[in-house]
């Protein structure tokens, strides 16, 4: 009964320290948890290229650095087999087709018929 008694004591004198101000038992202070951070912004797609012109359009092209007549084929009909069309329709300011020239406008036909090659 004895060893009740103080263990009651014990608890009493703990409470009435606890209730004594600046003495009381705090939780332990938990910082915040931070937001999760955004993920970046994914880069925009890059713009889409030039479509070449329609089948039944004719345009002009102006040649740019390292350009041939191949070349410049293969970006507007999608086909470098296609230079002779560009040749052709250049005849009045081409006469050797190694020879174009920066700067220079050219006529672009219309598509060629495939079955024409």
């Amino acid at each position: 009964m004895i060893g009740n008694r103080m263990h009651y004591a014990a608890a009493a004198a703990l409470v009435t320290l606890l209730a004594l101000p600046g003495c009381k038992e705090e939780a332990p202070v938990v910082p915040p948890t931070p937001a999760p951070e955004a993920a970046p912004m994914p880069a925009p797609a890059p713009e889409p290229a030039p479509a070449a012109p329609p089948a039944s359009e004719a345009t002009t092209y102006t040649v740019k650095r390292g350009d041939t007549l191949q070349r410049i084929a293969r970006e507007v009909y999608g086909s470098a087999d296609n230079w002779e069309a560009i040749l052709e329709a250049n005849g009045d300011q081409i006469t050797d087709p190694d020879e174009i020239f920066v700067g220079q406008v050219l006529k672009i036909p219309a598509q060629p018929d495939p079955a024409s090659n």
